[in-house]
């Protein structure tokens, strides 16, 4: 009887250990489970930071290329008044012509 108390006792403390190794395991996972959503956020968020400031220096050099377009198409349009008024200041000639030419 007495040896039979004694294995009873030392079953619960087996499974009383064992139950705490399978809680503690547990936790454990929850943790790594946790820790491993956190580290994909992070790594997600970096991604868009990353997406935001590309896309952000593709906008500011698409702004800066018409910018230089602007610009490009206003010295044309001096270019073009310079020679209208030079042919105009050259009476001998005919206006045509002188827009033909090239500036001197």
């Amino acid at each position: 009887m007495l040896k039979q108390k004694m294995e009873e006792e030392q079953e619960q403390k087996r499974l009383a250990v064992k139950a705490w190794k399978e809680e503690k395991q547990r936790k454990l996972d929850l943790q790594k489970e946790k820790k491993a959503q956190l580290d994909y956020a992070q790594k997600e968020k970096e991604i868009q930071e990353r997406a935001a400031a590309r896309r952000q220096r593709e906008q500011v050099a698409a702004f800066r290329l018409e910018k230089e377009r602007e610009r490009e198409r206003a010295a044309a349009a001096r270019q073009l008044l310079d020679r209208a008024r030079a042919a105009a200041d050259r009476p001998a000639e005919g206006a045509a012509a002188a827009a033909a030419r090239p500036p001197p």
